[in-house]
């Protein structure tokens, strides 16, 4: 049963509660609008809506049922009447529908016709909440003809709580901002082809990509036992350790060892390589403790992404029978051994060569398997490929 929310002090104090904690978690958006359309015996919308004669996107909505949503966002909005009206309002201006269209307009204009009398919806208000380049996030609350209009009391509680709803609009943007650059960041680093570790002043384990993950729980060279990275001696753990304090001090500004590398000994031969770096930390500008962090990548994991042949075809413009030629060599097979295979002759697949050297700008074999493993765009491009088969 949905909650009442009064036209009263203790009805905005609930509004504004909600308007907040929705600033954090966009699912209670939902609970502002219903509790809104309590208060004021109506639906209410939030929609965002581009230029006049574009679609609009309904972010939540109380008492509209789903259909007439998806309606109002292909056809509604383009055929608004009042919409240059509301465009040229000022953000959080509180706009009734007979101050941007006469009444008797209003009542034969299409957008009444076919969306709002089917709800009995007549009498109405809307506000603009933000503007961002020629997007408008939008607040509408539509009351049905039969309840009149809306009282004195119902307006300046709404006209109360939004300027809390463009601060929790503003401040929901801001998160949701931080969230998608973290998302990028993090399929960044996955993508690098390099395992990226981020390691609390003690060691403990913060974050791990799935490169420096397959290292980690391979344990070679480099661990994590209860969640605090280890090297494969105690000479060498605290070796490890010292670096990851000092990195992680520094970070934070308490200290001026910036790290360093360091070479992890693996159990079959050859090391591991870790640059460990300082996270830098703005502490000035943070509420409340700081945690110093620091940053290790991680080279030597012996993976590497084998390119596609699709992939080779449209970064080197290389034809089918090219880019299979540059596969095998890719995977180490002797050029006259591929055209045994292919069943061609060795004078055809030394041609075929010679074009992709042309097409790649590259003269020996060794040089071209060089360079196409070292694109790092073409790295990146097979391991999202790998990732999603």
């Amino acid at each position: 049963m949905q909650d009442v929310v009064r036209v009263n002090e203790d009805g905005l104090e609930i509004l504004i509660g909600d308007a907040y904690e929705a600033a954090l978690d966009p699912g209670k958006w939902q609970t502002v609008l219903d509790h809104l359309a309590s208060a004021c015996r109506a639906g209410c919308g939030i929609y965002t809506q581009g230029p006049a004669g574009s679609r609009a996107k309904v972010f939540a909505f109380a008492n509209m049922p789903n259909p007439e949503v998806e309606r109002f966002e292909t056809r509604g909005i383009a055929i608004k009447p009042w919409r240059a009206k509301q465009a040229s309002a000022a953000e959080g201006t509180l706009l009734p529908i007979f101050a941007m269209i006469d009444e008797a307009s209003f009542q034969k204009c299409a957008y009444y016709n076919e969306f709002l009398v089917p709800r009995d919806f007549y009498y109405i208000f809307s506000s603009v909440l933000r503007r961002e380049g020629h997007e408008e996030i939008v607040l509408s609350i539509n009351r049905p003809r039969r309840l009149g209009d809306f009282a004195p009391d119902e307006i300046a509680l709404t006209k109360r709580l939004l300027p809390h709803l463009q601060r929790a609009v503003r401040m929901h943007r801001c998160l949701a901002g931080a969230q998608l650059e973290r998302r990028a960041l993090l399929r960044g680093l996955e993508g690098l082809g390099i395992g990226v570790v981020l390691a609390a002043a003690d060691g403990v384990l913060l974050f791990a990509n799935g490169v420096a993950e397959l290292v980690l729980r391979r344990g070679d060279g480099l661990g994590a036992r209860r969640g605090r990275l280890h090297a494969a001696t105690p000479t060498l753990t605290h070796a490890l350790l010292r670096c990851v304090h000092d990195a992680a001090e520094t970070g934070a500004g308490r200290g001026r060892n910036g790290g360093g590398a360091l070479a992890l000994p693996r159990r079959v031969g050859g090391n591991l390589h870790l640059l460990i770096c300082p996270m830098p930390i703005a502490a000035a500008t943070m509420l409340g403790p700081t945690s110093p962090t620091a940053i290790i990548f991680i080279n030597g994991s012996g993976q590497k992404a084998a390119a596609r042949q699709d992939e080779l075809r449209v970064f080197y413009g290389l034809s089918t029978a090219e880019a299979k030629l540059v596969g095998a060599l890719l995977a180490g097979t002797p050029l006259g051994e591929y055209a045994e295979r292919r069943g061609i002759a060795m004078a055809t697949a030394k041609t075929q060569l010679r074009n992709v050297f042309a097409k790649t700008g590259q003269n020996r074999q060794a040089d071209l398997v060089r360079h196409i493993l070292s694109n790092p765009i073409l790295q990146l491009s097979s391991r999202k490929s790998g990732a999603e088969s």
